[in-house]
């Protein structure tokens, strides 16, 4: 199985090494799983649980439960069998709420029934997924839930794969200059410009006219002016 949100495990064992330990033992175990159905997840964990929880135009569907460190801790996950991904929703004590569960898994397991996680299969699949996250992307009101989130990070990383494995767009190595006067004139910026930046006109126009090399405060100043990696000038 995939296992999505990894970073929810981090936080919630990072001050507490038996809960971590722990956590990674059932990462360990459901990354090598080969689930299809509950059926075949209650093989691997018996005492994994479902909590009703009612989605919009689905009726009642099921998030899982896992026990965690004995019965101490409950993992919270949504899972879709058929593409098999698991989405890490929260790890709660033992004296968590259903109200919690519905609140972080409704607005998830919607999305997933109406365009469900898994590899891109073709062009259809593709363009349904853009036009999914269409939706999602960039919209101000209302602000997306956690579950919307999630749904939209781990489409996006389907989309990304579909791209680079059926659609590669080619690249370029570009220089340093080369990318420093493609930002300068996306920038409307000259050499004087450039000069206010790295705090030294001239270094300004020996960077330009290739004589001289960015130095790591240059680029430093660069990346935060453009507010891009600084690697870009490497």
């Amino acid at each position: 199985m995939r296992v999505l949100n990894t970073a929810a495990l981090t936080k919630a064992g990072k001050k507490n090494t038996p809960l971590r330990n722990a956590l990674a033992d059932w990462l360990e175990t459901t990354e090598a799983a080969a689930w299809e159905s509950i059926h075949d997840m209650r093989q691997t964990f018996k005492t994994a649980d479902g909590v009703p929880v009612k989605v919009a135009g689905m009726g009642i569907v099921v998030a899982t439960v896992f026990n965690i460190k004995g019965n101490e801790f409950r993992l919270i996950a949504a899972i879709d069998f058929e593409s098999g991904v698991v989405i890490v929703k929260e790890i709660l004590t033992m004296r968590y709420s259903k109200a919690q569960i519905i609140k972080t898994s409704d607005d998830y397991l919607d999305l997933i029934r109406q365009f469900p996680l898994r590899r891109l299969r073709g062009d259809s699949d593709h363009d349904e997924a853009v036009r999914m996250l269409g939706r999602l992307i960039g919209r101000k009101e209302p602000q997306l839930s956690t579950g919307e989130r999630e749904y939209t990070e781990a489409l996006g990383m389907f989309v990304q794969e579909y791209d680079e494995r059926v659609r590669p767009f080619p690249r370029k190595k570009s220089t340093p200059l080369q990318m420093l006067k493609y930002l300068m004139e996306q920038n409307g910026m000259n050499s004087e410009s450039l000069g206010k930046i790295l705090g030294n006109k001239t270094a300004a126009s020996l960077v330009l006219n290739g004589k001289r090399e960015l130095s790591k405060a240059h680029i430093r100043k660069l990346a935060d002016r453009f507010k891009v990696d600084a690697g870009l000038f490497f």
